[in-house]
């Protein structure tokens, strides 16, 4: 919703989270997250696999 992050995966790629973006982050996922300006996050759980 709000402020700015960026994501270092294991495998050396980075996203770039900018306000307002929508990202999915699978459970086996290894990263790093560094907040680049404050962030508020909203959090939505499903069961893998299921998609609504």
């Amino acid at each position: 919703m709000d402020g700015r992050a960026e994501i270092a995966f294991a495998d050396d790629t980075r996203l770039g989270i900018p306000p307002d973006d929508f990202v999915t982050i699978e459970p086996d996922i290894k990263g790093v997250w560094t907040v680049i300006e404050p962030i508020t996050n909203l959090y939505r759980y499903h069961e893998s696999g299921s998609v609504e």
